[in-house]
């Protein structure tokens, strides 16, 4: 019974980190530093760091949401079999965004590296998933 409720604990644990707490840091950093002017002016020197930290703040949104729910997903369609399509459906998602914003369909800036962070974040959300998933079987077995 113990083991049982530490696996319960466990997945829990997992949703909150993987899940909750990328979609809200993506969210604090869109509404707080988004349209913060001194990100976007002549404020910052131009250099590599700088260019990072506004590429960062206008990419990484997109990212950590992509990474929470492919996790999300993951988590609920595991042990089914039509996990594959739903754990695809996140990134196919994002690319669709990024190309109507390309085509102009929906309003927005196309950017390769909003593409490129999804896609970095995406896999880092399958990495995360596959050890966290390798775990549980293992404890699985062990009950």
């Amino acid at each position: 019974m113990y083991k049982y409720s530490n696996i319960k604990f466990r997945l829990f644990l997992n949703l909150i980190i993987n899940c909750m707490f990328p979609m809200f840091i993506g969210l604090f950093i869109y509404i707080f530093f988004r349209n913060n002017p001194f990100y976007h002016s002549s404020n910052l020197e131009n250099t590599y760091i700088s260019n990072f930290i506004i590429i960062s703040i206008n990419s990484l949104p997109d990212a950590l949401w992509i990474y929470s729910l492919t996790s999300l997903l993951i988590q609920i369609w595991y042990p089914e079999k039509m996990h594959n399509f739903f754990a695809f459906s996140p990134i196919i998602l994002g690319l669709l965004f990024e190309v109507f914003q390309y085509t102009k369909i929906i309003p927005g800036t196309f950017c390769t590296f909003d593409i490129l962070f999804m896609i970095i974040f995406y896999y880092l959300s399958l990495f995360t998933a596959n050890r966290i998933l390798k775990r549980r079987n293992y404890e699985r077995q062990a009950i």
